[in-house]
């Protein structure tokens, strides 16, 4: 058989229709060989594609966190820069400072917020704090991303003067309320603060309201019942008070947030259920910082929401994850001394120090055990105002005393009566500890 250029030639004896199909056949074949080879490359490419997206996309996604030997460099050099600064006597220290805070009020009256030097937390070469006894003040912020957030806590008198020193001999003094239904009866509550003028404000969330106590016991207001209209509350589990005497309230089966006046009157409230910035999945934790932001624990969500006082989202801390820095059912937050978060990662047994700008994990301690510093679910915690850090071990259960850089110190004696599934808790200007107790009541040491 001839052939040119891949076409056959028919021979005189050959039927030229015949000669022509095979031609025709012969060019398709090639045609779908072709188009094979071409699918065939395609497809490895996308595949190439797809595995270098998802492998990209996971490495960005990895929280930022602090090695241990910058961690340990940074104190050695604070440290040394400790022992070089002139000591000065506590004492005067303290009337320093307190002039220095006066000076900085009447600078506030005359020139406004800018003039304040308390509030010059953009400039990154700020001179370090004075140091003073942790029973007058705080000792010292820490350098780094979050500096900003401590020295602005200085501004506020209530953040001064609503958190004393709890003793390391703290034991349990007495339990404040009782199971039921009526006025000072609980039914599960989950936490509890301290308002402007001492008294308890506590999240009754068996009964879907919010009741403020003094702290003897004696019952001043409540507000709120159930339902899903504005006021009304399912299960609510966290509650603060703000700078400007408001009860923030974390409204958990409703997924929202509500903000109430001090005598109970709604304000307003933001949120609702879902996964997407500014919503929420059972919120189960408020704190308002020294800058009125409303930061929410986001539980299922497995993250912490910033907001403003509007309730205007700003930023979103963590994610899904056992790393440090990131969460498995965050259940409460407060702020150290330094101006960081302290986190319960109820679902990795733990508690992490956050700072609240960016989500950097400073510190982390805890894991799951029976240990000293071990958890079974650590669902609240709280640091007075020396910096030792307070946390409910719920199942064990237990309320354990760590200093601030994790270190175990005690076990709060609570004498023969017996302890429940322990929640939220909060420190008195006097250095007393209250404890809400699903039992039924809230519990005092001192």
């Amino acid at each position: 058989q001839r052939r040119v250029h891949g076409v056959r030639i028919p021979d005189k004896h050959e039927d030229m229709q015949e000669v022509l199909r095979s031609n025709y056949y012969g060019r398709m074949d090639d045609s779908l060989s072709f188009l094979t080879h071409l699918l065939l490359l395609g497809a490895l490419a996308s595949s190439i594609v797809l595995v270098l997206y998802f492998y990209t996309s996971f490495f960005s996604r990895t929280p930022k966190t602090r090695s241990s030997s910058n961690i340990t460099t940074s104190h050695k050099k604070r440290r040394k820069s400790t022992k070089r600064r002139k000591a000065v006597p506590a004492p005067a220290q303290a009337s320093t400072f307190l002039s220095a805070v006066g000076e900085a009020e009447d600078e506030e009256d005359k020139g406004g917020r800018d003039a304040h030097p308390l509030h010059a937390c953009d400039d990154a070469a700020e001179a370090q704090p004075l140091v003073l006894r942790p029973d007058q003040c705080l000792s010292r912020g820490p350098s780094g991303p979050s500096s900003c957030y401590w020295r602005c806590c200085f501004r506020d008198s209530f953040q001064l003067s609503h958190c004393g020193v709890v003793s390391d001999s703290a034991e349990f003094v007495r339990a404040i309320g009782s199971v039921g239904f009526d006025d000072g009866c609980f039914i599960q509550p989950n936490d509890v603060c301290l308002d402007h003028d001492d008294n308890l404000v506590i999240a009754d969330s068996g009964n879907h309201r919010i009741q403020v106590l003094r702290r003897d016991g004696t019952f001043v207001r409540k507000f709120g019942s159930y339902g899903s209209a504005v006021g009304l509350f399912v299960f609510p589990q966290g509650v603060c008070v703000s700078h400007s005497r408001n009860i923030v309230v974390a409204d958990s089966r409703n997924h929202r947030v509500q903000i109430f006046s001090s005598e109970g009157r709604f304000l307003q409230m933001f949120g609702c259920e879902g996964d997407a910035p500014g919503q929420f999945h059972y919120p189960r934790s408020v704190l308002v910082d020294c800058f009125d932001n409303i930061l929410v624990t986001d539980s299922e969500n497995h993250r912490i929401q910033v907001f403003n006082c509007e309730g205007v989202f700003l930023r979103s801390l963590g994610t899904n994850g056992s790393r440090t820095g990131r969460f498995c059912l965050p259940a409460s937050l407060c702020m150290d001394r330094g101006g960081n978060l302290l986190v319960a990662d109820a679902g990795n047994d733990r508690i992490q120090l956050i700072c609240p700008k960016d989500g950097v994990c400073l510190h982390t301690f805890g894991s799951w055990g029976d240990g000293p510093v071990e958890f079974h679910t650590c669902v609240g915690v709280c640091a007075d105002f020396a910096g030792n850090i307070f946390a409910c071990d719920t199942h064990n259960p237990k309320v354990k005393m760590f200093r601030s850089d994790g270190t175990y110190v005690c076990q709060l004696r609570w004498g023969s009566d017996r302890l429940d599934r322990l929640r939220g808790m909060c420190v008195s200007g006097d250095g007393s500890l209250f404890v809400a107790d699903r039992g039924g009541c809230v519990r005092e040491f001192r």
